[in-house]
This record gives structure tokens, C-alpha cells and sequence, in this order.
């Protein structure tokens, strides 16, 4: 529950935290995808492309016509 989450110090219990978001990963997901203003989601991409960078873009690389959008010159 969502109130379960306040409690749960992601630097000290990644067992509970990670078991949280394993069961409510849709949530997540739609919570996100849905926010009216695409704040989150714009701070998780730059937060993604700086603490991972290599990560980041191989994932995005995954989604080869999402990536040849990406890297088209324009």
C-alpha cells in the first residue's frame, strides 16, 4: 500500500522497497505515465542520463526506430 512506502528508506531497506515496487509496478508505471504535467517522467530521464548514461542509451537503443527518431539530423 501506498502508505507502506512512506516508512521504507530506499538507502537502508532495498529488500522492502524493492519488494514494493515489484508488486506495484503497473501502478507505478500508470501513476507516472498519467501525471498531468510529464514532470516525474522528465526528471527521471535526466536523473537516468546522468547517474547511467551508458545504461540510458543502450536502452533507448533497444527501440532501434525509437532511436533512429532520436538521432536523426534534423
Amino acid at each position: 500500500m501506498l502508505e507502506d512506502l512512506v516508512w521504507i528508506d530506499p538507502a537502508q531497506e532495498s529488500r522492502y522497497r524493492n519488494q514494493f515496487v515489484k508488486l506495484n509496478s503497473k501502478f507505478f508505471e500508470d501513476f507516472v505515465l498519467y501525471e498531468t504535467s510529464s514532470e516525474v517522467f522528465i526528471n527521471l530521464i535526466n536523473k537516468y542520463a546522468e547517474k547511467w548514461p551508458r545504461w540510458f542509451k543502450k536502452q533507448l537503443k533497444t527501440n532501434e526506430k525509437f532511436w533512429n527518431y532520436l538521432t536523426k539530423k534534423r
